[in-house]
């Protein structure tokens, strides 16, 4: 206990937070170095060689960044992520169009493995951008799919008050009430004046 919490008794010069937890990553480094299989940073291996596997994707994610941000692998400013997630979503967008024109080439730098590649570095630079706004993404993006379920659950309250289903409906009916539910969040479905 002592050893892993040097700046609570005493033995530690770190000045700040940010000093602790670089202490801290070293401590758990020279610790993970003398156990077999277990090789970290300096010690011979990597620094993320201890990222479980097992982790949620973007859990893992996070986490990766935010270790590599403890020694000084960051942006600066969060323009800097905005910019990257800019990039990689002009990224995507090429590799979709060059796969949409050659949908059958495996060769194709548009292949459907290039588009996920992709989709992973835009998902990654989302995540990140999460975290450089001290946000955890996992509870973002669980948030944003309630909303979206409690949104979907109330179009079909509103398709069956007009004797209609999901499925049977175009997609411009849709839109024009899920365009309302999104202007009135709090609003009963019975008090949206969609298409009457």
């Amino acid at each position: 206990l002592i050893r892993r919490h040097p700046h609570v008794f005493g033995n530690s010069d770190a000045r700040d937070s940010g000093a602790v937890l670089r202490q801290w990553e070293s401590i758990k480094r020279a610790e993970k170095a003398g156990k077999p299989g277990r090789n970290a940073g300096d010690a011979g291996g990597h620094y993320l060689d201890d990222l479980p596997l097992a982790l949620p994707a973007l859990m893992r994610a996070q986490k990766a960044q935010s270790k590599v941000a403890r020694v000084n692998f960051d942006w600066t400013e969060v323009r800097d992520v905005i910019a990257k997630v800019e990039e990689e979503i002009q990224e995507l967008k090429q590799a979709i169009e060059s796969w949409h024109r050659h949908p059958a080439d495996p060769r194709c730098a548009g292949s459907a493995s290039h588009v996920e590649d992709e989709a992973g570095d835009l998902l990654f630079a989302v995540v990140n951008l999460a975290r450089k706004c001290k946000l955890d993404a996992e509870s973002a993006l669980q948030g944003a799919t309630d909303k979206f379920v409690a949104r979907f659950n109330r179009l079909e309250d509103e398709l069956q008050s007009r004797g209609k289903k999901v499925g049977e409906v175009d997609l411009a009916e849709l839109d024009a009430i899920w365009d309302q539910i999104k202007k009135t969040p709090n609003a009963e479905v019975s008090e949206l004046d969609v298409g009457r």
